[in-house]
């Protein structure tokens, strides 16, 4: 195979392994930060917690998906690991804001600087704590499906 077809496979086999761990992680965050609210009833009272987590993993990642694409573009592995990690810090902050303002602000009079502050007191662990597993296995995917690029 020559060494462009072999970088578009590697590109998108990239893409669709970041994609699935963003999905994963996600979902894992969502439930570990928010896990205290998992018995408040829902804004849309026909989904349970897990669902909710879920659903939120799933739209937020088709942003990821549509970022990652340009993400993998950047040549040195150091600033692409550090665009990836700001992005999903920030797409894991909104996906647990949106899950307290469902389940906890909804129902009470939280502002929404307050919703914020209580949002990231109940994130900062859970995501700094899933952000090192996403660099680890980030690292694994850039190694086991290198991109080479032009001079």
């Amino acid at each position: 195979m020559d060494q462009i077809l072999q970088n578009r496979v590697n590109k998108w086999i990239s893409v669709i392994l970041y994609w699935l761990l963003f999905i994963g992680l996600s979902y894992m965050q969502t439930i570990a930060s928010m896990y205290r609210l998992r018995d408040t009833p829902s804004g849309d009272i026909t989904f349970d917690f897990y669902t909710d987590a879920w659903v939120g993993a799933i739209v937020v990642s088709v942003f990821y998906l549509l970022c990652t694409v340009f993400i993998i573009r950047i040549k040195r592995y150091g600033i692409q690991l550090l665009v990836h990690s700001v992005l999903v810090c920030f797409l894991w902050f909104f996906e647990d804001l949106s899950v307290f303002m469902d389940r906890e602000a909804s129902w009470s009079t939280y502002s929404f600087s307050e919703s914020v502050s209580y949002t990231f007191l109940y994130s900062v662990l859970p995501i700094s704590i899933t952000l090192i597993v996403f660099g680890a296995l980030s690292r694994i995917i850039h190694k086991r499906f290198p991109i080479v690029y032009k001079k």
